[in-house]
């Protein structure tokens, strides 16, 4: 009996997964080209009405303190989708290139899709710190997990640790 329930539960969320309506705007295109989570509301723009920046904006005690914000410089609403509970991520890099971080290594995120209307003016901020790094050239690469890989807003910050 135990076996038949688990069989149809796990028919059951399969079937869930699957693609309802693979013609609805609001479906992941893939590689198609087209941006993947960045969902367009009546007008169909979103790429240019986002503007993204990252900046330190603290340090102590071989701490570094940095800000990636994706703020809404139109004035009408931009829809977003993540995929995930996943906002953002970012990269920390060496002088060689190498990644020596990533934001979302060893974290777990809901499963769940999240919309999220920006409404004119608004904002969301992010907050990245970086810890006991030894003496170098670095670059920070930060992005918004709602975009494809043309409109994911990133942002590169290169900075110096002496």
């Amino acid at each position: 009996m135990k076996r038949v329930l688990m069989f149809l539960l796990c028919l059951f969320v399969l079937t869930a997964c699957g693609d309802k309506d693979k013609d609805s705007n609001t479906a992941n295109e893939g590689n198609g080209g087209e941006p993947v989570n960045v969902q367009p509301d009546q007008n169909g723009v979103t790429e240019e009405r986002l503007k993204a920046s990252l900046v330190e904006t603290k340090q102590e005690n071989n701490m570094y303190h940095f800000e990636y914000v994706v703020e809404n410089k139109s004035d009408q609403s931009v829809h977003l989708v993540f995929n995930s509970g996943q906002k953002f991520d970012y990269i920390l890099r060496n002088e060689a290139g190498e990644i020596l971080q990533r934001g979302s290594e060893g974290k777990f995120f809901t499963q769940a899709l999240i919309e999220k209307d920006l409404e004119p003016g608004a904002r969301l901020s992010f907050d990245i710190l970086l810890k006991d790094l030894s003496p170098g050239n670095y670059t920070l690469e930060a992005w918004l997990t709602a975009g494809s890989e043309d409109t994911d807003y990133k942002q590169l910050l290169k900075f110096t640790i002496k």
